[in-house]
């Protein structure tokens, strides 16, 4: 007899149970906080906010990332490129045009952020993105 047989006979059957349950969701993972302030603005300033782009005198699409400016110009705004499309929606990094214009290679509207030459965002840049957004998008 198998062991999973062996298993299943003896009781080992209530063991699965609960793994299986547990397979479950699709759901995100909420990670461990992530704030506007010291985990995303550092990554607008450096990569986004630049002379020619979306700094507070160029203000490319009709966005400036700047430091004090990046909150009210993301959280709960239309994007200038579609009116169908927030540039971020709090808890929702999949609905949120920012966090799918950095992660993909053809996002919805538009091209990926940065545009080449530049190079695409860090992972780990991504990730603090999205975990905001997960988290809410707070003014933090």
């Amino acid at each position: 007899m198998s062991p999973i047989r062996k298993a299943l006979r003896s009781g080992g059957m209530f063991f699965f149970i609960p793994l299986l349950i547990g397979c479950g969701g699709g759901e995100e993972v909420i990670p461990s906080a992530s704030r506007l302030s010291t985990d995303v603005q550092p990554i607008f300033t450096a990569r986004c906010a630049l002379s020619g782009c979306h700094d507070s005198a160029t203000r490319r699409a009709g966005l400036d990332l700047s430091e004090g400016n990046a909150y009210t110009n993301l959280v709960n705004v239309n994007s200038s490129q579609n009116a169908s499309w927030k540039r971020v929606v709090p808890g929702s990094p999949q609905e949120s045009l920012l966090y799918l214009k950095v992660s993909q290679d053809s996002p919805p509207v538009g091209g990926r952020m940065p545009p080449p030459p530049r190079s695409a965002l860090t992972a780990e840049q991504q990730d603090k993105i999205r975990d905001w957004i997960l988290q809410g998008a707070q003014n933090n």
